[in-house]
């Protein structure tokens, strides 16, 4: 017994030394990641909303997780790539897509907020190249043109010629049928009234005031239109009117994580555009 003790020492510290180079050897894949993928806009094929998340080799998320809209919780910034031989962890701030009106016309501006989440990706097996690391993050991740997924996904029916800057009453042309615009896959989004039924906010998100508006002593309201889909998720925002000194970011962050009771037409839950006002008062 007491030579197999013997014997079993040497072993256990080559496979250690063993480890320690492969680790060592995944630096340069590692850097490549970083550079492959930093600063890069990425799409989750699950808009999870756990800040947290981690996926089995075949992308499948460990856990639970509620779903939200990719257009409010699909889309992250990667911030950095940490490469080990079991595992690629992705840190990224999250990113929503808004509409804003400009000279009477949407245009489309990504958000980058101030919420961090981190993805921990299993791989099917050892890491030892780049391409390991991207084939391990095509199943959770996937590079999209965003502009041209959004101008594909939202076709608005109305043009805004005004917004009242005290009610966030609109001025609007168009819409006589009772619809604002379609989302992907041609659904109708609806006016409340007549036989729409609205949406109703079930859980409301407060936004903060930012250093920079209490610096200034930043007062003043922003409107917002929330498109609600038949979840009660809202699925697109459209900034009317800003506020300024980081106010608009916070306010969008906030109005993103609202959720609501479907509106309804004939009993049945429709997509429908509801107001949402902010006001920032110095106390």
């Amino acid at each position: 017994m007491p030579n197999c003790a013997r014997s079993l020492l040497p072993v256990s510290i080559a496979l250690a030394a063993i480890n320690l180079v492969h680790a060592s050897d995944l630096k340069p894949v590692e850097n490549q990641a970083k550079m492959q993928f930093f600063g890069k806009n990425l799409l989750m094929s699950h808009p999870y909303l756990n800040n947290r998340l981690r996926f089995n080799p075949a992308g499948e998320l460990v856990g639970a997780s509620e779903e939200g809209t990719w257009t409010m919780n699909g889309i992250v910034h990667v911030d950095d790539v940490e490469i080990k031989p079991n595992l690629v962890r992705v840190r990224a701030t999250r990113e929503i897509i808004v509409l804003r009106t400009e000279d009477g016309k949407l245009g489309l501006q990504p958000i980058l907020l101030t919420k961090h989440m981190e993805a921990e990706l299993e791989p099917s097996g050892p890491i030892a190249t780049l391409d390991d690391v991207k084939q391990t993050m095509a199943h959770v991740f996937h590079e999209e043109n965003l502009a041209r997924k959004i101008n594909e996904y939202w076709k608005g029916r109305v043009r805004i010629t005004g917004v009242n800057p005290r009610t966030g009453q609109l001025t609007i042309e168009g819409g006589e049928d009772g619809i604002y615009g379609y989302l992907g896959g041609d659904r109708p989004v609806y006016f409340p009234g007549g036989k729409i039924e609205p949406p109703k906010p079930i859980h409301k998100e407060q936004a903060d005031y930012t250093k920079a508006a209490s610096v200034k002593k930043t007062q003043g309201k922003t409107f917002i239109m929330v498109v609600v889909n038949e979840k009660g998720y809202p699925e697109i925002i459209h900034l009317l009117k800003d506020l300024g000194d980081d106010l608009d970011t916070q306010t969008l962050a906030a109005t993103s994580q609202w959720r609501y009771r479907p509106a309804t037409k004939e009993g049945q839950p429709v997509a429908a555009v509801t107001r949402v006002n902010w006001e920032a008062v110095t106390y």
